[in-house]
């Protein structure tokens, strides 16, 4: 008697594999998506708390990134992955910038007020692709946040708890 699988045996065993495999990759990615914006929140509480203890220090807030920040300052650099270009910091797939907030009916303008985190994903060569997968912008003096996504599909500010978003549209201006 030979020992071995047939061939519809084998069949069973790879379509067992193609549904776990089918029932796995969406909480994955929900994963990956929830690990991504926790990288982007924690991103803007660093830089806010950099610009705060610049305010209190310098009297106002930094007006974009140099290598003293990124060095000491702000605790990027310590986790790897980061560079500066052109006043923004660059950090694995994420562009963090310093906006100002312009004034509203709700708010006062601030000079480098708003903190702007921009997900990118990587291509070739490790560049970076030039629309962002998502964008969080939040302000430096409050609490207030705001997501925005390129594809609505992938539902990444649906991964934001809603009670932390704001519903108005985002007042921050890029220089």
């Amino acid at each position: 008697m030979k020992k071995g699988f047939t061939l519809i045996e084998m069949m069973v065993v790879v379509l067992i594999l193609a549904g776990l495999a089918a029932i796995a990759y969406p909480t994955y990615s929900k994963v990956i998506t929830k690990a991504r914006v926790a990288e982007a929140f924690s991103l803007i509480e660093i830089v806010r708390e950099a610009q705060q203890r610049n305010l209190a220090v310098n009297g106002s807030y930094f007006p974009k990134f140099k290598e003293t920040h990124i060095t000491g300052k702000t605790r990027l650099i310590k986790s790897g992955g980061a560079g500066l270009d052109n006043g923004k910091l660059i950090r694995d797939n994420y562009t963090v910038t310093i906006a100002d907030v312009k004034a509203s009916t709700a708010t006062k303008p601030v000079t480098n007020g708003c903190i702007i985190v921009q997900y990118r994903r990587t291509r070739n060569q490790g560049q970076l692709q030039e629309a962002p997968i998502f964008t969080i912008t939040a302000h430096v003096e409050d609490s207030k946040i705001w997501c925005s996504e390129a594809n609505r599909s992938n539902d990444i500010c649906g991964a934001i708890p809603s009670d932390t978003l704001e519903t108005s549209s985002p007042d921050c201006t890029a220089r």
